[in-house]
């Protein structure tokens, strides 16, 4: 059966939807693409709730980093919409303090600092005030009760083994927020995972490597959807 080409894009800490506009604009137009923001609960089976409603009936939920762990808790609830998972930049492992990120301490616990964002990006990237102008205007946007909001969320109990769909892992050797070595992690606890490694990105992959992020997701639904249809595993 070919995989969906129904979209749910999710996106990190302090990120809100326009974290995907560059990847939107390198998607085939054919795709529909539904990104959500992360809001509306306490807790990650809270914030699952409030997007399940919304969920297309047939789709693949792409998640970044903090958004990883609501993709993977959409796919244990919601398995019968979620048809595939890409998970981005992502982790398994808890987090210390309660915060989903590994960013330097901010002075003011309201948004990321520009310190803290050039630290989330490629060491060749640091100085592009682009970027770092765009993850501020985002944290901007959202707000300290965003802020509180994501920071205090759990991500203990999400489930991992017990996925059954086929799953993109995507890592950056360069990423110094979430290490490689995490999302190797995650695609060994997930049966049907692929694992691929970006060489040229920091942690902030959907800004730093817009295209190469799209077509990297294309060609695996694509390759995917030919395994599917020979009646093999991912």
């Amino acid at each position: 059966m070919p995989m969906p080409q129904a979209l749910v894009l999710l996106p990190g800490f302090m990120l809100d939807e326009t974290l995907w506009d560059q990847v939107i604009q390198a998607l085939p137009s054919h795709y529909t693409l539904h990104p959500f923001p992360l809001c509306g609960g306490d807790d990650i089976p809270a914030v699952v709730q409030r997007i399940r409603p919304q969920l297309p009936k047939r789709c693949v939920v792409v998640g970044f980093s903090l958004g990883g762990y609501v993709a993977r808790q959409l796919a244990a609830d919601c398995p019968e919409s979620v048809a595939g998972l890409v998970l981005i930049a992502t982790s398994l492992r808890e987090q210390r303090h309660g915060t989903e990120h590994q960013w330097p301490t901010q002075q003011k616990l309201t948004k990321l600092s520009p310190r803290a964002i050039r630290a989330a990006l490629h060491p060749q990237q640091g100085d592009c005030e682009a970027l770092i102008s765009a993850v501020h205007a985002m944290g901007e946007r959202l707000g300290p009760t965003a802020w509180r909001c994501q920071s205090s969320l759990s991500r203990t109990g999400i489930t991992s083994a017990t996925l059954h769909c086929p799953t993109l892992v995507i890592g950056s050797r360069h990423d110094r927020i979430r290490s490689l070595a995490e999302s190797e992690e995650l695609a060994q606890q997930i049966p049907q995972s692929t694992l691929k490694v970006f060489e040229a990105s920091g942690h902030l992959i959907p800004l730093e490597q817009p295209q190469l992020l799209a077509k990297t997701i294309v060609e695996w639904l694509d390759a995917t959807a030919v395994t599917h249809d020979d009646g093999g595993n991912t």
